[in-house]
């Protein structure tokens, strides 16, 4: 299965995004940056990498960007990867530029939302070039913005579950997923809700603030868990540290946030292994358990 680092550690609904309704109202109005944090990538307990992401809204084309850069070590399978992704004020996908580079591939997709809702797509895949496209069922998003969704139809809720249809930017394929709100938790003195994600097959555990910033993500099959840090440093360690390739993607260094600094591991809860309750739409609309 053709499937990317970041989804693994991230999935869709574990973006992290100020989405309190006075901040996201004054960030819609002004155009700034809706989020930028830096995450240190686990594998195994060991620190084998680094994610670095940012959310922004341009308040005159009205159009929503999510970037974001993960750079992991030999223990992550030294990869570099990235995303560039484009929606409308209503998160219909716009465009999206993905890249991935390993021992064992690399692979540029770029990719364009026609007006009869067809997603155009040039691929290049170890020096293999492909074009091709797909048709868009409509209500289907780029499923870097899930969380959007989830905050805009009902928001956080123990017992919500969601269900959506959403391309997976790593190989421009069209899916269903689901993430389920299971449990309240606190981290540190946090407050975060505990979401089960299961998109393409994967799944996985997020811990996520009342205002949509991730806390930390766990995927406890393959041993892989991020946690947001509140220093660049953190995040790094070690591992190569790319300053001129993240400056070029994002115009600029993303900031760390210092108010997160994570003491404590989230731990698995009788929660977590509840089944989600079933959906009646393949649309992000909550339903509750029963």
């Amino acid at each position: 299965m053709n499937y990317s680092l970041h989804r693994k550690l991230f999935l869709n609904v574990l973006i992290p995004l100020v989405v309190v309704s006075g901040d996201f109202s004054e960030a819609l109005a002004t155009g700034k940056v809706l989020h930028e944090g830096w995450f240190k990538v686990l594998s195994g307990g060991s620190h084998a990498g680094y994610l670095v992401q940012r959310y922004d809204f341009d308040s005159n084309k009205k159009q929503y960007t999510s970037v974001y850069f993960l750079r992991t070590s030999a223990l992550g399978g030294d990869i570099i990867e990235s995303l560039e992704a484009k929606a409308d004020e209503k998160f219909n996908p716009i465009s999206f530029k993905f890249s991935t580079a390993s021992q064992k591939e690399t692979k540029i997709i770029d990719a364009l939302m026609t007006k009869g809702n067809e997603l155009k797509i040039t691929q290049v895949i170890n020096g293999k070039k492909e074009t091709l496209s797909r048709k868009v069922n409509k209500g289907t998003f780029l499923s870097t913005f899930l969380i959007y969704l989830v905050m805009r139809n009902g928001g956080l809720k123990v017992g919500n579950n969601y269900r959506y249809s959403a391309i997976a930017e790593e190989d421009a394929t069209l899916h269903d997923g689901e993430a389920f709100i299971s449990a309240t938790q606190k981290i540190d003195e946090r407050d975060t809700f505990r979401i089960l994600n299961n998109f393409k097959g994967t799944k996985f555990i997020s811990s996520v603030s009342p205002t949509g910033e991730v806390v930390s993500t766990r995927a406890p099959v393959e041993s892989i868990e991020t946690v947001q840090v509140g220093s660049i440093e953190d995040a790094v360690g070690a591992v190569p540290f790319a300053e001129k390739s993240i400056k070029a993607l994002f115009g600029s260094l993303p900031v760390a946030n210092p108010a997160f600094s994570l003491k404590t591991s989230p731990k698995t809860t009788p929660a977590d292994q509840q089944e989600p309750a079933p959906s009646v739409s393949a649309t992000p609309t909550p339903t509750k358990s029963p």
